[in-house]
């Protein structure tokens, strides 16, 4: 998650997300967009997060993720 703008004391931020992508690799994956705003509409956040799923596919989320390999957390496969 990136700072964009300063989050004041008082303010309030509201999180929202989308899903931007979805697919199996060993488990189930959510890759979603993050946006934080404050009560004035101001955008103080983004960023972007990889999200393992159970599936009643492919059960249970089986660790480590992506057999330990930090390089593939950041993206789906190609």
């Amino acid at each position: 998650i990136d700072v964009v703008a300063p989050n004041l004391v008082g303010d309030t931020t509201y999180i929202s997300g989308e899903i931007t992508d979805l697919w199996t690799d060993q488990n189930a994956f959510a890759a979603i967009s993050i946006t934080g705003q404050n009560q004035s509409g101001l955008v103080t956040t983004k960023g972007h997060a990889v999200v393992a799923l159970q599936s009643t596919v492919l059960g249970a989320v089986k660790l480590p993720l992506f057999d330990g390999d930090p390089e593939r957390w950041t993206s789906p496969p190609e």
